[in-house]
């Protein structure tokens, strides 16, 4: 597991940043600007992580060897 959590700033008022991105993940994304800017600073950590199957819903093709017997 990641030991880093992972950061994200959006803009506090909800609108998108300069009109594109619901949020970043860098704040050097911010470093033209000519004014304050209010953001919202986000950390998520990965709590747990596990693999898992997901069995095709059509099953299992034969090989077309096996056709032959």
């Amino acid at each position: 597991m990641a030991d880093e959590p992972f950061i994200t700033y959006e803009m506090a008022d909800g609108t998108d940043i300069y009109g594109e991105f619901q949020f970043v993940t860098d704040l050097a994304f911010f470093d033209d600007r000519s004014d304050d800017i209010r953001l919202t600073k986000r950390t998520y950590q990965l709590v747990s992580e596990e693999e898992i199957l997901l069995v095709s819903p059509y099953g299992h093709r034969e090989d077309d060897d096996d056709e032959d017997d």
